[in-house]
This record gives C-alpha cells, structure tokens and sequence, in this order.
C-alpha cells in the first residue's frame, strides 16, 4: 500500500530520478517504498528545507525497475561515470555497492519554493526531525497534503 513520508537527502539533490537508501534504513522502510509512495524531499545542511515532491515507481532496484524508466534516466544507471556524479551529489548516503536505489518520478523539482525546518516541525510535531541516521519520516496523508501544498 502506498504511504507519504520525507525522504532526508543530502546537500545537491537535484531532481535526481533515485533516491538511495542505506541499507538499514532500507530495511526499516522497505514496506512504504512501493510504486506509488509519495515522498517530500529534505535537503540537509545547508538548505534545511522540504525542496521538492517525488513518488516511486518501482520499489527494487531490479533492471525491470529502470526498463520503466524514461529513456535519460536509464541512460545515467547504465553509465558508471554518470552514476558515480550520482553517489558523489548523495554524498551523504552510502556507496552505489551499499545504497538501495529506489526509482522515482520527480513531481516538482527543485525550485523557489520552500518549507523551512520551523514549518515542517510544526506541522509533524516531530521536534527532532531531522534525526541523526535517518533518511526517512512517515507521515499521515493529511499531514503530507498539508506539506506539499506550501511547495504550489
């Protein structure tokens, strides 16, 4: 069943077509990362900030998943240099060898807008967010909607 949550990426995420996972943090979500999943995404420092809106369309990282995959995002899987400037701009996340890559088809890029901290933690009540580790926040849809329409 599809869920919404705030994927946590680091600093240069930039309307990349995977969101890369450590395998722990994999493991713990691996439930809600199914076609269909919306995510916010969460820059880290500097920005501090919700900068964009995702949702996955595969949830494995399997040939068939980047097959469905518009042609340019399966030209950067299957180029190693390419993938590496991937890892290098998700510094922040473990190697290519360690990451599970999760498809995503990006539904507002990285623009003007954006949610500062203070506003995401008022309105999840997680005063905490972002914990230190963790690289995804399940959210309520009505909490999710509530976010995302502040990026309109």
């Amino acid at each position: 069943m599809p869920a919404y949550g705030i994927a946590i990426v680091p600093s240069g995420w930039n309307d990349s077509p995977f969101l890369a996972f450590s395998p722990n943090e994999y493991a713990a979500w691996q439930d809600a990362f199914v076609s269909g999943t919306q995510a916010l995404i969460y820059e880290a420092t500097p920005t501090e900030a919700i900068i964009g809106e995702v949702v996955i369309v595969e949830a494995s990282d399997s040939t068939d998943a980047v097959e469905s995959l518009a042609p340019q995002a399966k030209a950067i899987h299957d180029t190693a240099g390419l993938m590496a400037g991937l890892s290098d701009a998700n510094s922040a996340a473990p190697t290519s060898n360690e990451a599970q890559r999760i498809p995503v088809r990006v539904i507002r890029g990285r623009g003007e807008k954006r949610i500062p901290l203070s506003t995401i933690r008022q309105l999840t009540t997680v005063d905490t967010f972002p914990r230190e580790g963790e690289q995804w926040l399940p959210l309520a849809k009505s909490t999710y909607e509530e976010l995302a329409q502040l990026l309109i």
